[in-house]
Formats: structure tokens, sequence, C-alpha cells
């Protein structure tokens, strides 16, 4: 009879299994192991390419044998290199010897480097900006004494609590933008400093601190990892490229750049059946739109356009089994999405309530009564293609506005080489990298919306107004950056 000290070392062994180019691993257990998308798989990998039941590992306490499931028996699925036939991608340890301490083990080490490199990228990513709040604190304080747009977005950002605010920052049209979320969003740094004008600057870093953090962790629920760093490399040659001045810079016109691209990763989140992100694109939708009435055309459009694939995605689901929980996902997301959006009306409906004409009414009659000229098509396409070239000015830097200060690409763009490239991996890794063409596809809306809403601008396309138009363009250079993709994405619990 074996020593009591070797019991207790044979009972710690474990047999491990990992999914190839993951951080995820299985601790086998005798009998079925089942690994797929459904809700009651041991491993789940929530991923339209991969089925509900996509492999059985049985496993008998010292071998196992590898069941590929195909539905239909349309042969295997899978068209990410997830699990294929004979399980050539599937990694099965021995076990983690007696000696391993449980922190030691491969599971352990895998998730926390994959952690440990998350954090540390996106700690990286953020930094500048972290420099940048502490800059404005201990070099300027209470010196800065805004004017111009900054001081009405200051008066206003101090109204809030202590008198009513409806309406957006003052347009030199006599009209506001359509809501205060602007002011919303910035008046707790505001309060934190008590009351010093640099806190206004304080809470525009930290909207597009967030806003590029978001887009760094829908880019790891979607792609994992990897696709996480090439968005943070992305992001941070745009930060580069614009500088800390505007990065810092409260006006609508900057302070909505990066959380439309934020908005932009959450419709194509939708497409891949994630039904979070409708009330959180739902959120972010509602500040641009209330900050600047130009995003009243972008940003809608483009949450209709989520919901849209959420909906296609979910009613088409092949697997019938997965099909009815999916549908109530979408019902929840489709439930508090409806109270977000009431909830951002609710500053819009006091203002027509209480004030005859409404600021919204002045808007709309603004923009059906005007002898402003509008532009042309071509006009749009040049300005939104200008960030699509082989130099574009979020890799590069901003270029300097005509004479007359519009965009320098009213009168011509270069070719958009960028775009061609998107479009050709559209077509050569479309069957091979799941949510690519559902990615290529919302950028191709999102550029359809921007060509229509430059061409409707009234009066010149000022350079300042396009400026949201870079986000595209890094997005565009994160389709092409990713390559094949990051390989399967990471388990967020109820997802």
């Amino acid at each position: 009879m074996p020593p009591p000290a070797y019991q207790q070392q044979q009972s710690r062994t474990r047999h491990l299994l990992t999914v190839d180019g993951s951080q995820q691993w299985l601790e086998l257990h005798v009998g079925s192991n089942v690994i797929g998308r459904g809700q009651d798989a041991d491993l789940r990998l929530p991923d339209t390419g991969v089925s509900r039941r996509h492999v059985d590992v049985r496993f008998d306490g010292v071998g196992a044998v590898l069941a590929v499931q195909r539905p239909g028996g349309a042969g295997p699925v899978g068209d990410e290199g997830v699990v294929a036939p004979g399980g050539e991608h599937l990694g099965l340890g021995g076990g983690v010897g007696p000696d391993a301490a449980p922190d030691q083990a491969p599971p352990a080490l895998g998730a926390l480097g994959d952690r440990r490199v998350a954090l540390l990228a996106m700690g990286l990513t953020l930094l500048p900006l972290g420099v940048a709040a502490v800059a404005l604190l201990v070099a300027v304080g209470g010196e800065y004494t805004p004017s111009s747009h900054h001081a009405l977005i200051e008066m206003q950002t101090r109204s809030v609590g202590r008198h009513e605010v409806l309406v957006g920052l003052y347009s030199r049209d006599l009209w506001n933008h359509p809501g205060p979320a602007q002011f919303f969003l910035l008046a707790p740094f505001y309060w934190l400093t008590g009351g010093m004008s640099v806190g206004i600057n304080l809470g525009a870093l930290a909207v597009n601190a967030a806003a590029v953090a978001g887009m760094a962790l829908v880019a790891r629920r979607l792609g994992g990892t990897p696709l996480m760093l090439v968005t943070l490399v992305c992001c941070s040659l745009l930060m580069r490229a614009v500088g800390a001045e505007l990065l810092r810079d409260p006006w609508n016109c900057y302070l909505t750049m990066l959380p439309y691209g934020l908005l932009v990763m959450l419709a194509w989140a939708m497409w891949r059946r994630e039904a979070w992100a409708l009330p959180v694109a739902a959120v972010v939708a509602i500040y641009p739109a209330h900050s600047h009435v130009g995003f009243v055309v972008l940003a809608t459009p483009l949450l209709a356009w989520g919901l849209l694939g959420l909906a296609a995605t979910t009613i088409l689901e092949p697997d019938a089994g997965e099909r009815r929980p999916a549908l109530r996902r979408g019902v929840r997301a489709v439930a508090v999405t409806a109270g977000v959006v009431a909830l951002g009306a609710v500053p819009l409906a006091l203002d027509a309530v209480r004030h005859t004409p409404s600021n919204a009414t002045e808007v709309v009659r603004y923009f059906r009564h005007t002898d402003e000229p509008v532009h042309s098509l071509a006009t749009g396409w040049h300005v939104m293609v200008g960030q699509l070239g082989l130099s574009p000015e979020w890799l590069t830097s901003k270029r300097a506005p005509n004479i007359i200060g519009e965009s320098p690409f009213v009168g011509g763009a270069p070719v958009p080489w960028l775009l061609a490239a998107v479009a050709v991996a559209a077509v050569v890794l479309g069957r091979r990298v799941a949510g690519s063409r559902s990615l290529v596809a919302t950028l191709a809306v999102a550029l359809a919306l921007g060509v229509v809403a430059v061409a409707r601008t009234l009066g010149p396309p000022l350079d300042h107004r396009p400026r949201w138009t870079v986000a595209l363009g890094v997005l565009a250079g994160v389709r092409l950056g990713a390559g094949r993709g990051g390989g399967p994405r990471p388990t967020w619990r109820g997802a």
C-alpha cells in the first residue's frame, strides 16, 4: 500500500486541454468534455463559426478520444482553425505533476500572461493621457482662463446641478446643439478639481481614454489579445498624430472623434451577435448626437445598422438549441436600450415642453429653410477617403487646411489604397476569418454615412468639422493589421 504522502500527491494530478491560439484551458474529467458555443459546453467558444457542441473529448482517466461534431452531416465546422478533424489543433497535456504549485499550472500561466500583456499594453497606450492630466494639474492648475467655445463649455458645465441644463453647446447659427450629455460627463471632473477650468480638460482626457479603452476591450472580446494589441497600436498612432492639445480639448468637434470610433466597433460587435453591445452602443451614440448635431445623421443610423445585424444573426442562428437563449438575450438588450434612449430623450422633451419654440424646432427650421449651399457627394467622398491613402493623417500628422480654413481634401484626395486593401482582405480572408466581412460591411456603412453627412454640411466644410473621419482610417488600419485575426476569443461569463 503506498504511503499517505504519495496518495496525496497522486490526487493532485490534473489533465489539461487547450485550444490552440487561445489562452483558454479545460481540466478534463472522466467521461464527456464538450467544447462549443452552447451554454452547456465545458469549454465555451462564443463564436458563430463554432457549433453548439463542436467537439466532444471523451476521457477515460488515461487517454482521450476526440469526436468532432458536424451539424447535419455537412462536414467540419470552424473557419478560424479553432478545432479541426483529427484534433491537430488541440493540445492535450499528460497532467500537472504533484510538484507544481496551483499558481504555476499552465492554465494559470496562460490566462495570467494574457491578462498581463493586455493590461500592460492598455497602460502604455493610456500613459500619455495620464501624463497630460498630471501636467495640467501641476503646471497649469488654477491659472488657466478659457475663452470662446471653451468658456461657454465651462459655463454650462458649471450649471450642472445648479440650474437647468437641457441643450448642448451654442452654435454660431443661433441655436444650440441637441443635448447636454457632454456637460454631464465633464461635470464630475470639474467638481473634483474644485471648479478649476482645467477640470474641463481633465474630463476631455478621461472621455478620450475611455473611448480608447472601450475600443481595445471590444477588440479583445471579438478577436482576442492580438486584435486588441493591433487596435491599441493604431490608436496610439492616432494620438501621436493629433497631439495632446487636441486630446485635452473639450470642444464638441474634437471630443466626439474617438467615441465615434468606439461606436463603429460596437456596431460590428452586434453583427457578431453580441447582445450586450446594443445598450452600450446606445449610450455611446447618445453622447455625440447630443454634443454635435452632425452626429444625429452619423450615430443614429450606425446604431440601427448594429441592431439590424444583431436581429439578423440571432434569427438566422442555425442551431435551434442556441437560438432561443440568443433571442432572450436580444430581447433583454432591446428593453435596456429602449430605457437608455428614453433617458437620453428626457432633456429634449423637457426643453420642448418648457420653451416655445424649442431648441429642436429651431434646429429643424434652420436646416429646412436656409440659403447656405450644400456640397456634392464628390466633396464628401474626397473628405472621407482622405484618411484612407498611403500616408493618412492618423498615421503621419495633421495637414494644414486650405487658405479659407476648409479640409485639405476638399479639392481632391489621395488614392484610397488603404480602402482598396481592406476590400481585397475582405474577399481573400472573408471565408476564413470570422467577422471579417461584417467588419468591412460596417466600415462601408460608416463611410457611406460620412460621405452623405459631409455633402449635406451647410456652409464651407471647415477643417475642424470632419475631424471624426480619422476614426474610420484607424479602424481600417485595425482590419489590415489583424491579418487572419486573433484566433478564439476569450469567454465572458454570461455572454
